[in-house]
C-alpha cells in the first residue's frame, strides 16, 4: 500500500529514520512518531481516522505492542498495521492472528533490524487486489433492485492441474455491475442478503447466470468444472437440490461440472436435514468441497461428519508457507489428510513463482491465485485460456 498518513511506534531513533525513509519513497506525505505504546495509542484514540498505517513494535515501554493492537481492535481501527519485532517468529506469528482476530488489518510483519528494503517489501506486498473494486452501501431496496435487474453477473478466476499445467476449471466470484455498468465487490452485498435472507435468490441468481456462461465458453472449446460459492445458511433448505438440479437441466449443463464450495468457517449445522441436503447434492452428481480450510476451529470435524470430495486451503497459509512454520505445516498437513481419505486438494492464493513451485512438490491438485489470473468476465476468459501457455507456469515453477 502507499500510505499517506502514518504513524510509527518504538522507542528506537534509529527505527524512526529508517521507517520514516522508507514511507517517503513510497510517497506518505504526513509522518507522525510515537516513543512508546502508550502515547502513540492516544495520538490514535484521539482521531482513528487520522492514520492509514501504524508501524508498531511489540517490545516498548510503559505499554506493549500487543496492548496496543488489542486496543486498535476495541475502537475498530480502519487502518492498516504492521507488526516490527526482535521476538522469535512463532511469537511474532501469534500475535499477527491475534490482530487479525481483532478486526484489526494486518499487511504483514518485519524481523528487526529493520531496513528500508524489508519494510518495503512488506508495505508493496499488502496491496489486496480486491480493494481496487470500490464497495457500495447496500439497503434491502438496492439488494432488491439488483435481483430485479440482473446485476449480478459471474467473473471466473482460473484453475490449474498442477500435474500437467493445463487449465482444469474456474471459480466463480460474483460481481455487482453498479448504475454505470461497472463491476463493484459484492462483500456488502453478501452481507446484506445474509442480513435480509435473500441469499437463496441471490445465489440463484448468480447460478443461473453461470450456467449459461458455461454454455458458452463450453461451445468455444473450454469444456472446464465451476466451482461456485453457497452460504452454510442454504443448507437447511430441503429443495436447494432440486433447485440446483433444475437449473442445470433446463440449460442441459451436467452437474458433475459444478462443484458447490461451503465456506469453513462458518460453522455448519450437524442436523438432519443438513446431511439430507448435502447427500441428495452428491447423489445428484454435484462436487462439494470445503473452502478455507484451516481458518476455523471444527476443520477436520467438519470434513469426517460431511460428505466432502474436496478441501482447499485458505490462501492465507498459502501467503505465509514460505516463511512461518505453523502456516507450512498446516499445508503440508492438509494435503497429507485429504491423500489419506481420496480428495483433491486445491490451493487459493498463489502470487508469485516460489509458492507455486512449492504448492506443487507438497503434492497439491490444483492451483489458483493471481500468478496464474485474476478472476475474468466470461468474454475474457475464452481469449485468455486460447492465449494461455503452460509453458510459462512450467517456467515459474
Amino acid at each position: 500500500m502507499t500510505p499517506n498518513t502514518a504513524l510509527i511506534i518504538d522507542d528506537d531513533p534509529i527505527f524512526h529514520l529508517v521507517a520514516e525513509e522508507a514511507l517517503l519513497a513510497l510517497g506518505a506525505e504526513d509522518i507522525s512518531f510515537a516513543d512508546d505504546g502508550a502515547i502513540g495509542l492516544d495520538m490514535i484514540t484521539r482521531s482513528p481516522s487520522q492514520f492509514d498505517l501504524v508501524i508498531c513494535d511489540l517490545q516498548m515501554p510503559n505499554l506493549d505492542g500487543i496492548s496496543v493492537l488489542r486496543e486498535l481492535g476495541r475502537i475498530a481501527f480502519k487502518g492498516a498495521l504492521v507488526i516490527v519485532s526482535s521476538e522469535e517468529e512463532d511469537l511474532i506469528g501469534l500475535v499477527r492472528r491475534m490482530a487479525q482476530m481483532v478486526g484489526v488489518r494486518v499487511l504483514g510483519t518485519v524481523r528487526k533490524p529493520l531496513t528500508v528494503d524489508n519494510l518495503r517489501a512488506v508495505l508493496l506486498k499488502g496491496d489486496d487486489h480486491s480493494h481496487h473494486i470500490p464497495e457500495i452501501p447496500v439497503t434491502r431496496h438496492a439488494l432488491k433492485t439488483a435481483l430485479n435487474e440482473k446485476r449480478l453477473i459471474p467473473f471466473f478466476q482460473p484453475k490449474i492441474d498442477l500435474r500437467s499445467n493445463q487449465v482444469c476449471g474456474v471459480e466463480v466470484l460474483t460481481r455487482i455491475l453498479d448504475d454505470h455498468g461497472q463491476p463493484t465487490n459484492p462483500a456488502a452485498m453478501l452481507r446484506a442478503a445474509e442480513q435480509y435472507d435473500l441469499m437463496m435468490p441471490f445465489t440463484m441468481a448468480v447460478i443461473e447466470h453461470t450456467v449459461a456462461d458455461y454454455n458458452n465458453f463450453k461451445a468455444q472449446g473450454c469444456d472446464l468444472e465451476c466451482a461456485i460459492n453457497l452460504s452454510p445458511s442454504m443448507l437447511t433448505d430441503l429443495d436447494l437440490p432440486d433447485a440446483l438440479t433444475d437449473i442445470c437441466a433446463a440449460s442441459n449443463v451436467d452437474t458433475s461440472r459444478i462443484t458447490l464450495e461451503i465456506t469453513e468457517d462458518q460453522l455448519i449445522e450437524y442436523k438432519a436435514s443438513v446431511l439430507e441436503v448435502l447427500s441428495r447434492l452428491r447423489l445428484r452428481g454435484f462436487r462439494l468441497s470445503i473452502d478455507d480450510f484451516g481458518t476455523g476451529a471444527t476443520s477436520i470435524e467438519q470434513l469426517r461428519l460431511f460428505p466432502f470430495n474436496e478441501l482447499k486451503i485458505d490462501k492465507s497459509f498459502v501467503a505465509a508457507a514460505l516463511d512461518d512454520k505453523f502456516a507450512k505445516t498446516t499445508v503440508e498437513t492438509s494435503i497429507r489428510l485429504a491423500a489419506m481419505l481420496h480428495i483433491s486438494v486445491v490451493v487459493e492464493g498463489v502470487e508469485t513463482p516460489e509458492q507455486l513451485a512449492y504448492v506443487k512438490k507438497a503434492g497439491a491438485n490444483v492451483a489458483q491465485g493471481f500468478l496464474i489470473s485474476k478472476p475474468l468476465p466470461v468474454q475474457e476468459l475464452t481469449k485468455w485460456i486460447s492465449e494461455f501457455d503452460p509453458q510459462s507456469l512450467q517456467a515459474a515453477a
